[in-house]
Formats: structure tokens, C-alpha cells, sequence
């Protein structure tokens, strides 16, 4: 399944263009934030550097529309790929629906949407595995816990309504 979602983003980035104006305009309050978005229009992220790729990960909110629509399955692409450099999760509570990004989630069509969902069970399905017997990993301590953890460990009730949501757009 992992290889097959993988295909599928790097089929929708094909059809994609990398961003000219990334950043929504009403966050440019600076002269470093108009030298951020100079920097990254046009580059795919794998073309910059580790700092700006870190910047996009915990700052990906603050991105345009068409710019969090392309850089989202980029990322979603490293984390598959396991070429993470940054905290995983990090960007995972912007594909959660709230008041805050509504808007710009319902701006996903169905293609990207199918993506974004079946990522979410890909999380889901190997977080069951790699935890196996949930009354064995109950019993566990808790440091014995983290070293099975996936990096989303803890986001699946999150990951679940998630998916219930994108299904019903």
C-alpha cells in the first residue's frame, strides 16, 4: 500500500506547479518574511535547504492555499519515504479540520483528498502493527512504550475523525 501512495503523490506533484507566492499575504509582516517567500518561490522542497525545510514543516499554516495544497504531499512524501529530518507530526495537525484551516481544506479535490486519507490509514495500520497485541503493549513501561512508537503515535482518535471527515467532502 505504501508503495502505491507513493506513486500516487508523485503522479499529482507531476500535475502540480511548485508556488511562486507562497505565503498568504496577511503573514508578511517583515522584511524576513518577504526575503522567506522570494526564497522559496518556485522550489520543490527537496531543492532547499534543511532550515527552510524545517520552517515550512512547523510554519505550514502560514502558506498560501495553492502552496500548503503542494508542499502538505510533499512532505507527506518524505514521511512515507522515511527521508524525515524534522519531528514527523509536526505538520499532521494541519490536516485536521478545525475553524482555523476549513477553509483552506475544503479547497483539496477528490484526488488529493483519497490521498490524504489513505495516508491516514497507512499511519493508522502501521501504528496496529508495530504495536501488535494492545493488552501486551498496555503492560509495557512507559519508556519500553516510546521505543515502539511511530511518530504519530497518540494522533489516531485525531487521524480516525480525520478520516471520517475527508470521506464525507
Amino acid at each position: 500500500m505504501k508503495s502505491k501512495l507513493i506513486n500516487k503523490i508523485f503522479n499529482l506533484l507531476k500535475k502540480k506547479r511548485v508556488p511562486l507566492k507562497p505565503i498568504s499575504h496577511n503573514t508578511i509582516h517583515s522584511s524576513e518574511d518577504r526575503a522567506l517567500e522570494k526564497y522559496l518561490a518556485g522550489k520543490n522542497f527537496s531543492s532547499m535547504s534543511h532550515y527552510n525545510q524545517k520552517l515550512i514543516v512547523y510554519d505550514i499554516g502560514f502558506l498560501n492555499h495553492e502552496a500548503f495544497r503542494y508542499y502538505i504531499f510533499e512532505l507527506i512524501l518524505l514521511v512515507l519515504e522515511e527521508k524525515n529530518l524534522f519531528s514527523d507530526d509536526a505538520f499532521i495537525q494541519e490536516l485536521f479540520f478545525s475553524d482555523y484551516n476549513r477553509d483552506k481544506l475544503l479547497k483539496f479535490n477528490n484526488e488529493e483528498r483519497t490521498i490524504i486519507i489513505d495516508f491516514f490509514e497507512l499511519l493508522l495500520d502501521e501504528i496496529d502493527e508495530v504495536i501488535g497485541d494492545r493488552e501486551k503493549y498496555n503492560q509495557l513501561e512507559a519508556w519500553e512504550q516510546e521505543e515502539v512508537y511511530n511518530s504519530f503515535k497518540g494522533w489516531e482518535e485525531d487521524m480516525k475523525r480525520a478520516i471520517l471527515i475527508w470521506k464525507e467532502l
